[in-house]
């Protein structure tokens, strides 16, 4: 199960994720995935994620747009 969470900061926010090393070649399928079709992915629903007071989705963008975490 990866446990998960944002660490606030004005110069430089992360997103802490901890599991074991099968956990995170199942969030290295996932983001895979995610390279190769592209679609808006909310963590928290997909499965071996437990459930946070973060929310976080991934969402495909032009180039055009902003990037990073909002």
């Amino acid at each position: 199960m990866i446990r998960y969470s944002f660490l606030p900061s004005d110069y430089h926010p992360m997103v802490l994720m901890l599991g074991e090393a099968s956990d995170m070649q199942a969030l290295s399928g996932l983001l895979e995935s995610f390279g190769r079709l592209p679609r808006d992915m909310e963590f928290g629903k997909s499965p071996g994620f437990a459930m946070s007071d973060t929310r976080i989705t991934l969402i495909p963008c032009d180039k055009d747009e902003q990037l990073g975490m909002h």
